[in-house]
């Protein structure tokens, strides 16, 4: 099966030729962050190519929850356990204003979102302490944060943090929008083109090399030779489902603060309102069988939705 986001017709691409002549910028990758970039760029009147070594959206944008919120789990506590209140606080603002453009940009394009409350809660009492230090780190870097003893979850949590008013949406609808505009400001997008080197101002490519003056890597692993990075990262794979479900059930963002990490949200797809299960993830390599944390994700789910009818399902993998 696949993504439910990738479960569509592809992303449009006017038709390029082979990579060739010299751009202000290359971008490197077509997910969310590298069109975004792209389209920056061109709407400052730069020459732009974007670089795709599969299509449109194929890996992480096409396989992420969607959702659009300044609570990400516990990670706000874990960046305050390191660094100081003002880093914080600079990274909550650049959060803000990241959230508010991607907003603000789905309005002016006709792109559908919707609006919910983003919920870290705690699934056992080891995971409360969690979730006041979550509450704690959200206060003081200024979010709008409530307390909450119960969710309208068909379980015992407790304790949770809520923040009103965040957002969700499919990502490959804003992905369409973004090479829609892109194209319209003049860049050119290439798929099927994989990088192999950048040596000075060249870009090396399976197809051909072009020149560049910026280049920016929007990969989900740096892909290049510098530094040692790719062998310093961890990789983390996690699952997805959707499953239609008969009913009520909560249309809020939830995500736990202990493990195995559960996420839920709601999906508009074809007419029909699917609940999204998310979670159970684990480093890449370390686990007797991938499948039995895909197992324990369903047993989850039809243990609390017992109707639940599986539609979608995939795997994510995200680096560290």
């Amino acid at each position: 099966m696949t993504s439910l986001w990738l479960d569509r017709a592809p992303v449009s691409v006017p038709v390029t030729p082979e990579p060739d002549g010299e751009y202000d910028c290359v971008v490197v990758g077509a997910g969310l962050t590298g069109l975004v970039t792209a389209l920056l760029f061109a709407r400052a009147g730069r020459t732009v190519a974007v670089l795709e070594g599969r299509t449109i959206g194929a890996v992480t944008t096409g396989n992420t929850t969607g959702k659009l919120t300044l609570l990400q789990g516990t990670h706000l506590s874990a960046i305050t356990a390191k660094h100081s209140a003002s880093t914080v606080r600079h990274y909550v603002d650049a959060n803000l204003e990241g959230q508010q453009w991607l907003l603000r940009f789905c309005a002016e394009n006709d792109i559908a979102t919707q609006h919910a409350d983003a919920i870290t809660y705690a699934g056992t009492e080891d995971g409360t302490d969690l979730v006041r230090k979550e509450f704690r780190a959200c206060e003081q870097a200024g979010l709008d944060v409530a307390w909450a003893e119960e969710t309208a979850l068909p379980f015992h949590t407790h304790g949770a943090v809520r923040l009103a008013q965040q957002a969700q949406f499919d990502p490959m609808d804003v992905l369409e929008g973004l090479t829609l505009q892109a194209c319209r400001h003049g860049a050119t997008i290439f798929e099927h083109t994989r990088v192999h080197a950048v040596h000075g101002d060249t870009v090396s490519t399976d197809r051909g090399d072009i020149r560049a003056g910026t280049v920016v890597l929007a990969t989900g692993t740096p892909i290049l030779d510098r530094g040692g990075y790719f062998a310093r990262l961890e990789p983390h794979r996690s699952y997805a489902a959707a499953f239609r479900v008969p009913g009520e059930f909560p249309h809020d963002m939830y995500l736990s603060a202990d493990q195995p990490t559960r996420s839920l949200r709601y999906a508009p797809h074809a007419g029909e309102d699917l609940l999204l299960v998310g979670g159970s993830g684990h480093v890449v390599g370390r686990t007797r069988s991938a499948m039995a944390h895909v197992a324990d994700m369903y047993n989850w789910t039809r243990t609390h939705f017992p109707d639940a009818e599986l539609t979608h399902r995939w795997s994510a993998q995200d680096y560290s």
